[in-house]
């Protein structure tokens, strides 16, 4: 995609686009050069997209964000803050 809009194509450009190739693929026929290159890349696409997967790869459960342990972590860290708040009492005898 261009980095200057101007020079990006029209929605009107690309839905010409796209019917010129349905057309050329729904006839499965080319007037040219340039059609029997699009409707080779489509065949060839078609050949190849039954092969990928579809399977997304399972993720071990240590891999995701560990919740629990960072919730210790949170409120071991508060715990060290509050007990470091009564340390600093006021002559008055309240939290600082």
């Amino acid at each position: 995609m261009d980095a200057i809009p101007s020079n990006r194509p029209t929605a009107s450009d690309i839905c010409n686009k796209l019917t010129v190739w349905n057309t050329i693929l729904n006839n499965n026929s080319t007037e040219d050069k340039n059609e029997s290159t699009i409707l080779k890349a489509f065949q060839s696409a078609d050949m190849i997209i039954p092969t990928l997967s579809t399977e997304l790869p399972i993720c071990p459960k240590d891999k995701l964000t560990n919740t629990s342990r960072l919730s210790i972590s949170l409120a071991s860290s508060l715990a060290s803050d509050i007990i470091e708040l009564a340390r600093l009492k006021s002559p008055l005898g309240y939290f600082v």
